[in-house]
C-alpha cells in the first residue's frame, strides 16, 4: 500500500507542475496546451508503473519534462515561429516518446539501479551529467544554427530533421538520462527528508517573523492614523496607509525587498522602518543558526539510534 500511495504522490506533484508549465507556455487552451499535457502525463504514467516504489524518480521526471517544454517554447518562438501547428506538435513529442520507449528497452538495468539506489547505492550525478554533457552540447548546436532565406515548407522539414536527430540522441542515451534523473530523485529526496526534520523549527521561525511583521505594521497603521498628515507617500501620493498596505510595507521593509511603491515621508516612521531592518537581519541570522543546530542534534541523535 505504501508504493501505491507514493506513486499517486508523486503523479499529483508532477501533474501540478506540469499544469503550472503548460500554462505558461501556450497563450491559450489550444491543441499544443493539450499536446504538452497529454505526452507528459503519459510519460510520467508509465515511469510510474515500471517503477513504482521510487516515487521522486516520476518527481525528477516531471521536472526534466518541464524544462524541456521550457527550452522547446523558447527555441519554437525565437527561431521557428513560423511552423505549421501540426509541426509543433509532432516535434515535441518526439524526443519525449524516444526517450520512453529507451527506458522501456533498458528497463532491467534501470530497475537494477533503482533496487541498488533504494538499498543505499551513492548517487552518481556527477559522473552521468559529465556523460551527458556532450551529447546535450551536440545536440543543442543544430537548434542554434540560423536558417534564413527558406520558404516555409523547407523550414518545418529542416525543424522536424532537427527533432529526428534529436530523438535518435535521447534513444541512444535513454539508458544514461534514466539514471541521471534516478540521481536527481534521491537528492530530492534526500532535500525533502531533511525538509521534513526541520518542519517544527521552521514553523517557530515563520511564527515568530509574522509576529514582528504584524506588531510593526499595526505600529506604522497607529503612527499614520493620529498624524495630522499621511505619514507615507502610496503610488506618488502622500495618503493614509491602510492596514492592509501597513502590512505589505512591513513585510517589504522585514524582508529588505524595498519596493519603492510605498515610502515614509517622516523622520519617526523611517526610525522605525530601520528598527524593523534591523530585527529582520538579526532575526535571520539567529534563526537560521537555530536550523542548523536543531538539524545537527537531530542527525547525531539519528545516527546514535543507528
Amino acid at each position: 500500500m505504501r508504493p501505491r500511495h507514493h506513486s499517486l504522490t508523486a503523479f499529483a506533484l508532477s501533474a501540478i507542475l506540469i499544469l503550472l508549465v503548460a500554462s505558461s507556455v501556450a497563450e491559450t487552451v489550444n491543441y499544443f496546451y493539450l499536446v504538452v499535457i497529454g505526452v507528459v502525463a503519459a510519460s510520467v504514467a508509465i515511469f510510474t508503473i515500471l517503477f513504482p516504489t521510487f516515487y521522486f524518480f516520476s518527481i525528477a521526471l516531471a521536472n526534466f519534462l518541464a524544462v524541456y517544454t521550457c527550452v522547446f517554447t523558447f527555441i519554437r518562438l525565437t527561431a521557428f515561429s513560423t511552423l505549421d501547428d501540426w509541426v509543433v506538435h509532432v516535434g515535441f513529442a518526439m524526443p519525449v516518446m524516444a526517450f520512453v520507449a529507451g527506458s522501456i528497452w533498458h528497463r532491467r538495468a534501470i530497475r537494477a539501479i533503482v533496487q541498488a539506489a533504494e538499498a543505499g547505492g551513492r548517487p552518481r550525478f556527477l559522473r552521468i551529467f559529465t556523460s551527458l554533457a556532450p551529447l546535450v552540447f551536440i545536440t543543442s548546436l543544430a537548434f542554434f544554427v540560423p536558417i534564413y532565406g527558406v520558404s516555409h515548407e523547407i523550414e518545418n522539414a529542416l525543424f522536424l530533421l532537427k527533432m529526428v536527430v534529436a530523438s535518435a540522441v535521447v534513444l541512444l542515451a535513454s539508458r544514461y538520462v534514466a539514471i541521471f534523473l534516478l540521481d536527481a530523485g534521491l537528492l530530492f529526496e534526500g532535500f525533502f527528508a531533511h525538509a521534513g526534520r526541520l518542519l517544527l523549527p521552521a514553523f517557530a521561525f515563520l511564527t515568530f517573523y509574522s509576529l514582528i511583521v504584524i506588531v510593526f505594521a499595526c505600529i506604522y497603521r497607529i503612527l499614520d492614523r493620529f498624524s495630522k498628515h499621511g505619514l507615507f507617500e502610496i503610488l506618488g501620493h502622500v495618503e493614509k496607509i491602510s492596514f492592509p498596505q501597513a502590512v505589505y510595507y512591513s513585510i517589504a521593509t522585514i524582508s529588505a525587498l524595498g519596493t519603492g511603491d510605498i515610502l515614509p515621508t517622516h523622520d519617526i516612521v523611517r526610525i522605525v522602518t530601520v528598527i524593523e531592518v534591523i530585527c529582520g537581519v538579526m532575526l535571520l541570522m539567529f534563526g537560521v543558526s537555530e536550523l542548523m543546530n536543531y538539524a545537527r542534534q537531530r542527525e547525531n541523535h539519528h545516527n546514535e539510534k543507528n
